[in-house]
């Protein structure tokens, strides 16, 4: 199955010409990831499933620095998967062969799978164990590329997302949460004040439906939230819904925002240099990617 969700989105996306030595990930290949750099552990697991002959024209730009993710326990069940930093606003500052659509899933994908080795490195799961895996339903590349993810077998039980309006889609293994009005300010005041940790809203909005989701089905994994995009991209609604405070002007919410938590504030939003969301990378729609799904199946 994996092989043919790959000729499909390399068919529909890509391209380019998948070697046929593909293969999936092993719990051996994971552990050996476990010492290795940001940049290593990318061009190992690509070197892993497609072989060596693409690596180096294909990961040219990988940026040269340490590594960007960062992953937070924060209750027994959950961690999150922080995918800025200090210099950058969103996990789009991090994708390698940036112009083309398949490279985009395929770095988010084996930015997750990196993730699980470090969820294993801290202990609060053991390599081969079970996680789920939640977000928002932001773009159709994020989908894909958390489908990628199973495909590759990194032990993923069930990928669950959260959505504004029904999705006509059922397979097993993927879960879709509709949100309700006010869900996701709901849960982004009760998780600050439970952890001091501030989720933006398309972050909220995996979190929220991971407790659709628990509250359903109960399963005990550790589940992993992604948390794309630094709160100060939205620096007006996070300040009103953690103070009540209803300020229009950015800057000076953004100000506010930083004294309220005192989350230190990207380099990029400091200097002006914003870039529009998720600029140059929602090629795909979320539409086209749950057909891309249909088709390898």
């Amino acid at each position: 199955m994996a092989n043919g969700f790959l000729k499909t989105l390399n068919a529909r996306i890509g391209g380019y010409q998948l070697p046929a030595d593909f293969q999936c990930l092993n719990l051996k290949f994971l552990k050996e990831l476990s010492d290795l750099s940001f940049e290593d552990r990318i061009k190992s697991i690509y070197a892993f499933v497609f072989g060596n002959d693409l690596i180096d024209g294909n990961f040219s730009s990988i940026k040269d620095c340490e590594y960007p993710a960062s992953v937070y326990g924060v209750d027994d069940n959950v961690s999150v998967l922080e995918l800025f930093d200090g210099e950058s606003c969103c996990y789009n500052d991090y994708v390698f062969g940036e112009k083309n659509a398949f490279f985009k899933v395929v770095s988010l994908a084996f930015t997750v799978v990196s993730a699980y080795v470090d969820l294993c490195d801290s202990g609060k799961i053991n390599f081969g164990d079970k996680i789920n895996i939640s977000s928002h339903l932001a773009s159709g590349e994020l989908l894909l590329s958390l489908y990628f993810c199973k495909m590759l077998k990194l032990p993923i039980e069930t990928l669950i997302f959260a959505t504004n309006k029904p999705v006509d889609f059922s397979q097993k293994g993927i879960y879709f949460a509709l949100l309700e009005s006010g869900d996701i300010e709901e849960i982004t005041e009760a998780f600050f004040e439970e952890t001091d940790y501030v989720l933006d809203p398309i972050s909220a909005g995996g979190l929220a439906s991971y407790d659709i989701f628990y509250s359903d089905y109960e399963d005990g994994l550790e589940t992993l939230i992604l948390a794309l995009n630094s709160p100060y991209l939205f620096s007006r609604n996070l300040l009103k819904v953690l103070t009540g405070i209803n300020e229009l002007s950015v800057d000076k919410a953004i100000k506010k925002l930083e004294e309220f938590t005192a989350i230190e504030v990207p380099d990029c939003i400091l200097s002006g240099k914003l870039q529009p969301f998720y600029k140059e990378i929602e090629e795909i729609s979320v539409k086209d990617a749950l057909e891309i799904i249909k088709d390898s199946n």
